[in-house]
């Protein structure tokens, strides 16, 4: 008899024969048996054709609709997974169709919600855009902005270098591997018909090979072209030549004279701050040509691989100290530079100035206007919840428990924080636009914020954040139904002083005050003097060879000529 039940399990899965197989033989011998010995030889026979039967159509059943697969440990868990994940999806239909029948509660909260959401997750756009994303340039961290400070003298607080200081520091300071000058402001460009004051700036030729960055078409500037060359930017590329590759070769009115376009920069490369539209490189200085005490010049340097920022400033100060002795000057020039300490600090500093410090608190205050909003739909929901008293009561004498009764109120949360999700990124793509259009002119890399994929990881993160903090607290305490309710008739239920509720009251008006001081009302008008806006320009033909946008109020004078 055990022969003759080992050949039918032989049509089982092999699978579930090995994990199942001895049990079953087991239990179908003992039936039989049972059954012979008790009611003798015919029980015995009629039993043994029912479990043969039994068995054949299992196993026919299991070939053809599998109940059991087999699997690993990690299997199995992953098929819990997969069933605590069907169980969340179950509830959340049923918490949609519930709070369809609610269509006042819904738009409230989903509007409150909302609305939040999407002035978070416009604003990290701007934060991502503008502090976290590090520049489009080869190794930013080692890129250093070169300025000029000369405490007790009559000299703006933070000024632009002469040339002889380019000479100086290219060739004697070993703390840096490459320098290079540039000067922005705006000037004419024609071109056919079509004739603007556009931003230009004057770099070096070697600007764009220390900053790391490639054409996006063409080629970069040498030090053997002579001077009658331009590089455009891909807003210039587009806007002014219809994106056409043709555009190379040809020779537009730049500034004083046709320049042959040599090349286009990549759509995110935009150096210095103003975003230039035109490039028109300019050769290096020479000692022959050198005039003394022409200051206005920005640079911009590669600090070496172990290097930093006091380091470099203090070798510099060091080289600037003998610049009377190789290039002599005036009394007033030498006095100067007795006086001169040079300024470093990170490119990366110096491009967000005092910008970042605004953004950083415009995005606290964003956060706690969210915080509020939290408190206000967690209050309505507790609400909600003191209203379905009775319905939970009889949830709970069903035999639903209380972590049953905490993830249905919890689902409930999580489809109004997910359709707040999706209100947020429409208004978010709304937003950003309007912010960005109405965002101060010190506003640096505005062209570089857009919705991103860390704004979307963001506002997902939220979305969750945001479900627990309005359903948790709320499901915590209905989730202890009381089921006496069911004694009292009515469908309402005796209004109670709730801690919570009046807990979440405190949070929000002592939330509130934080909103009024914003980093909007504080964002800097302007970035702080000496630094590319309003750099000072010298009246000397040596200096930059177009006025600025913006002219300082009071003019680096000439340490020469006074």
């Amino acid at each position: 008899m055990r022969l003759w039940f080992e050949l039918l399990l032989l049509l089982f899965p092999e699978e579930f024969r090995v994990r199942f197989g001895p049990e079953i033989r087991e239990r179908a011998l003992a039936d039989v048996e049972g059954a012979w010995e008790g009611r003798g030889w015919g029980a015995g026979i009629m039993a043994l054709l029912a479990t043969s039967a039994d068995l054949v159509r299992a196993a026919a059943a299991e070939r053809f609709n599998p109940t059991w697969i087999a699997g690993s440990d990690h299997d199995r868990r992953r098929e819990g997974v997969g069933m605590m994940t069907g169980e969340w999806i179950r509830e959340m239909r049923q918490a949609a169709r519930t709070l369809a029948r609610s269509p006042g509660f819904l738009a409230a909260t989903v509007g409150t919600l909302g609305l939040a959401l999407g002035v978070n997750a416009g604003i990290f756009s701007v934060v991502d855009g503008v502090l976290m994303r590090p520049l489009p340039f080869e190794e930013p961290d080692r890129l250093v902005h070169i300025a000029a400070s000369a405490p007790g003298s009559d000299f703006p607080e933070e000024f632009g270098v002469s040339p002889e200081f380019v000479i100086q520091y290219r060739e004697e300071a070993d703390l840096l591997e490459g320098i290079a000058r540039f000067n922005g402001g705006t000037s004419t460009l024609r071109y056919g018909d079509r004739v603007e004051r556009v931003p230009m700036a004057w770099p070096s030729y070697n600007l764009f090979e220390l900053l790391g960055s490639e054409p996006a078409l063409g080629r970069l500037p040498t030090a053997d072209d002579d001077g009658d060359v331009v590089v455009l930017s891909h807003r210039a590329w587009v806007e002014w030549f219809g994106a056409d590759p043709a555009a190379l070769g040809q020779s537009p009115f730049v500034s004083d004279g046709p320049k042959t376009i040599i090349g286009v920069m990549p759509r995110d490369f935009a150096f210095p701050l103003d975003e230039p539209l035109v490039y028109l490189p300019q050769p290096d200085f020479t000692a022959e040509e050198l005039q003394v005490g022409r200051f206005g010049l920005n640079l911009v340097g590669r600090m070496a691989p172990q290097a930093d920022p006091e380091a470099v400033a203090r070798q510099l100060t060091t080289l600037a100290r003998r610049l009377p002795e190789r290039f002599g000057g005036s009394p007033r020039y030498a006095s100067l530079i007795e006086q001169h300490v040079a300024v470093v600090r990170p490119l990366e500093a110096q491009v967000l100035g005092p910008v970042s410090r605004a953004l950083w608190v415009l995005m606290g205050s964003v956060l706690v206007v969210l915080g509020i909003a939290c408190a206000n739909v967690a209050n309505l929901f507790s609400v909600r919840a003191e209203g379905r008293g009775r319905e939970l009561a009889v949830r709970t004498a069903l035999g639903a428990g209380r972590r049953r009764l905490i993830r249905s109120l919890l689902a409930e949360a999580l489809v109004i924080s997910i359709l707040s999700a999706a209100v947020a990124l429409a208004l978010a793509l709304f937003f950003l636009p309007a912010f960005l259009s109405v965002a101060p002119d010190s506003l640096p890399r505005a062209g570089e914020v857009y919705l991103s994929p860390a704004a979307l990881a963001f506002t997902g993160v939220a979305t969750v954040v945001v479900a627990l903090a309005c359903g948790l607290l709320p499901a915590l305490g209905a989730s202890r139904a009381d089921v006496t309710r069911l004694r009292d008739g009515s469908r309402g239920s005796t209004q109670r002083r709730s801690w919570r509720r009046d807990g979440l009251v405190v949070v929000q008006t002592a939330l509130a005050p934080w909103t009024s001081w914003t980093g909007w009302r504080r964002f800097p008008a302007s970035v702080p003097r000496g630094s590319w806006r309003t750099s000072p320009w010298t009246r000397a033909s040596g200096g930059c060879r177009t006025r600025p946008r913006r002219p300082p109020a009071t003019p680096t004078p000439c340490a020469t000529c006074g």
